[in-house]
């Protein structure tokens, strides 16, 4: 397939035709000059359409991440790529583009509808994380390949299927195959799928059919194992305390600890190191609980925040509302009146106070709008001073676990000091073990390599618990200041938002008035 703009000069995606665009289609009027005197951040812009641009190559687009619908039909695109960051695409159409490959859409996992329409696609493919898809449209490509399409059953919320002029069309058994393999399509190729091609395909594919259910129920039980698995350990992440709930850290304690593995086959060292693991993994199945009761105070703490904050908005939602709906109906009321009027000066004294009346609403709208403001910074300063003194005690609660670790260590130390010493006096004494390895004999050579040789893993220990107590501390005051950045970060674009659609509203009742068909006088 040939396609129309093969010829053409490719256009490069920059800055400036992104902003360009973003403005050409943006609020006009009152609204728009709010926008462009404001400035438009990309990551404000919802839906974007770039077609007929003659677009070669998708770039650029990585600070529209909160794009919703992105149009790059009718172009001259020849892969899917530079759309990793859209996650919150839900409508993405690539139609009429020279695609070959469907690939790069991993991340889009917000998709709905994918439209792929004339391309030159001879594969269904790399769209596994695509499980919100409702509508797929792959018309005039390239695809043959009837057994190409069981690779859609893994898409349950598929429903509209478009296919039509792929060579697989023109196959007898095609809508039958169907039929048979895609029990969640309602509609193929723009047309309801008839009762008669599900029949006819379930008796003549009965058996591919069954073996093919009972695979995906043992893959889908394999997938759910695995799912909980992957929750789970997410879950003690985001409470900082992954692998404490057993003898890990203890582990790697010694992971790289040359000198205390060495040490640890010291006549009476095997006795302590037991003691010591069964003390030190005590404490960290302590924290580890500890993490996991003060995430779920966190949990409920931000539960709540939302809570207040969308009572508050929708408060303000409902002023807005009725503010909104009394204007209409006096604007309904006036306009009538100004219909009926045919005294040019009363006429003109009518829409003086129509826009009075608009420049009111304004100030209504705005009003409420800044008190709103005000309302919602008090909300997250609260918010705030919470999560900050939630994440206070639990920092000073690890640190006080994380001492009690440092405090084992130390005890452990000493008691391998004296194994280790009364290790050395016998060997002094010509009382040798033959088990022992030369390195660890060469530890023992002398007080001083012994000595040191103890301080090197003690060091090495209490490094590793710094290490792991940091992460702990680091990651929880992290989360704090991220997550009111990103709350401070919304309400600003929220305001941003409003107060394009309060423009709007005035912009649109200010034309209302002039755009009114007048009744001429005594006609």
């Amino acid at each position: 397939m040939s396609h129309l703009y093969d010829t053409v000069v490719p256009t490069v995606i920059d800055d400036g035709l992104l902003m360009e665009t973003v403005y050409e289609q943006g609020p006009k009027g009152e609204a728009g000059k709010f926008c462009k005197a404001e400035g438009v951040a990309p990551a404000e812009v919802h839906e974007l359409c770039l077609e007929y641009k003659n677009i070669l190559v998708i770039d650029g687009l990585w600070e529209f991440v909160n794009l919703t619908k992105l149009q790059l039909c009718n172009n001259i695109i020849e892969k899917i790529e530079g759309l990793e960051l859209l996650v919150n695409l839900v409508w993405l159409d690539l139609s009429f583009n020279n695609i070959h490959f469907i690939e790069g859409l991993d991340t889009l996992v917000n998709l709905e509808d994918l439209t792929l329409y004339n391309n030159k696609i001879t594969c269904l493919e790399n769209m596994d994380n695509l499980l919100k898809l409702h509508v797929l449209s792959m018309g005039n490509n390239d695809l043959r390949d009837l057994e190409n399409l069981r690779y859609l059953r893994r898409f349950h919320n598929l429903r509209s299927l478009n296919l039509f002029y792929n060579p697989l069309c023109y196959d007898p058994q095609y809508k039958v195959f169907v039929g048979a393999f895609l029990p969640e399509v309602v509609f193929l190729d723009y047309r309801l799928l008839e009762e008669e091609h599900r029949e006819k395909g379930a008796e003549m594919y009965q058996l591919p059919v069954l073996k093919l259910i009972e695979k995906e129920a043992k893959e889908r039980k394999h997938r759910e194992k695995d799912l909980a698995k992957s929750q789970t350990e997410k879950a003690h992440i985001d409470a900082y305390v992954e692998n404490l709930d057993g003898p890990l850290l203890f582990k790697n304690l010694y992971e790289e600890d040359r000198e205390g593995n060495l040490l640890s086959k010291v006549k009476g060292a095997a006795d302590l190191i037991s003691e010591f693991k069964h003390r030190f993994v005590r404490v960290c199945h302590q924290i580890f609980n500890l993490g996991i009761e003060e995430k779920t105070a966190r949990d409920a703490e931000v539960a709540l925040f939302w809570e207040c904050f969308n009572e508050a908005m929708e408060e303000d939602r409902k002023r807005g509302m009725n503010a909104t709906s009394t204007f209409k109906e006096e604007q309904k009321a006036i306009f009538e009146n100004m219909r009926l009027e045919s005294d040019p000066v009363k006429l003109e004294d009518m829409v003086k106070a129509y826009h009075v009346r608009v420049t009111e609403l304004w100030d209504d709208l705005v009003g409420a709008e800044m008190h709103l403001v005000d309302e919602l910074d008090e909300i997250v300063e609260r918010f705030e001073l919470s999560l900050q003194d939630m994440a206070s005690n639990f920092i000073e609660h690890i640190q006080e676990l994380m001492s009690k670790l440092r405090e084992y260590e130390g005890f452990h130390n000493e008691k391998l000091t004296e194994v280790a010493t009364a290790q050395l006096e016998s060997m002094a004494r010509g009382e040798f073990d033959e088990t022992m390895s030369t390195e660890l004999v060469d530890i023992l050579s002398d007080k001083d390599s012994t000595l040191s040789a103890i301080a090197t893993s003690h060091d090495l220990h209490l490094l590793k618990i710094d290490l792991r107590e940091d992460k702990i501390v680091n990651g929880i005051t992290t989360w704090k200041t991220s997550l009111i950045k990103d709350i401070r970060k919304s309400l600003w674009e929220r305001n941003r938002t409003r107060m394009t659609e309060i423009c709007h509203f005035i912009d649109q009742a200010r034309d209302d008035v002039d755009n009114l068909e007048m009744t001429p006088p005594n006609w």
